[in-house]
């Protein structure tokens, strides 16, 4: 797929006991938003702009064989500094269900057998509304990266564990890791079945939750986990009247 996804830490497994900031660009106004959601009050504060609206259209980036190439861009809220919407490709999928397992994977559907990382799955989802964040406006231009926010409910409800064993014991996962005294966690994959080392003793945990929880939306501190915009895709859009153009994206209003 050519739509490029970026997560602000490293991306491995094998580095799961570490992390790195990675430069993505100028596209945060400030750095204290580049790491966090935007909240709507902050969009709908003072004049709106006249881009508020739903824009569909197309993507001319080669999608996944998972989606199609609609585009649907919902402006809910904008001000000369923020936006907050949401940006999705493919059709409209149903909503996902209620949390029901904190220790299982989620949605239900991320089994991971055989064992998928969580940037494989995310070229899986068609129809998913990825949220809006660390936008900048200057009409007619727009940037803004847009995320999974689906999972900063999930990720809340996790408890936070040190990685033992790697010289990093500064770092938390919502699962329990450890090294063999360098940063590679001791997760192993056999059979469907995941296996994690902690405390000297083996436990199995469900591959979709080692996805999440290792590679994916949550990051974790000593006192809690949070799932912000880790994982994103900038945009850079032009608005002209009532059509968008760019970042591979041609749209126009429908309301």
């Amino acid at each position: 797929m050519s739509v490029k996804y970026f997560w602000h830490t490293t991306v491995a497994l094998a580095l799961g006991c570490s992390s790195t900031p990675v430069d993505v660009g100028s596209f945060a106004p400030d750095n204290q938003e580049r790491f966090s959601w935007i909240e709507e009050v902050a969009c709908a504060a003072g004049p709106q702009l006249p881009i508020v609206g739903t824009w569909v259209g197309y993507t001319d980036l080669a999608p996944s064989a998972a989606r199609s190439t609609e585009v649907r861009l919902v402006i809910a809220h904008a001000n000369g500094k923020r936006i907050c919407g949401t940006i999705t490709f493919g059709r409209e999928a149903p909503p996902w269900p209620p949390i029901s397992d904190s220790n299982a994977a989620y949605p239900p559907d991320l089994v991971n057998k055989p064992f998928m990382s969580f940037g494989n799955y995310l070229d899986t989802l068609e129809g998913v509304p990825q949220t809006i964040t660390n936008s900048r406006v200057g009409l007619p231009r727009v940037t803004f990266e847009a995320a999974y926010a689906q999972w900063r409910e999930w990720c809340s409800l996790q408890t936070p564990y040190p990685c033992e064993g790697t010289g990093h014991e500064s770092q938390y996962f919502c699962i329990p890791a450890s090294g063999s005294g360098t940063i590679t966690p001791r997760i192993t994959h056999k059979d469907g079945v995941c296996i994690t080392t902690h405390g000297g003793e083996q436990e199995v945990v469900d591959c979709g939750k080692v996805a999440l929880c290792i590679d994916g939306p949550c990051s974790c501190t000593a006192a809690k986990c949070a799932g912000p915009p880790k994982w994103t895709t900038p945009y850079d859009l032009v608005f002209g009247g009532d059509s968008v153009e760019g970042s591979g994206l041609h749209l126009t209003r429908v309301r």
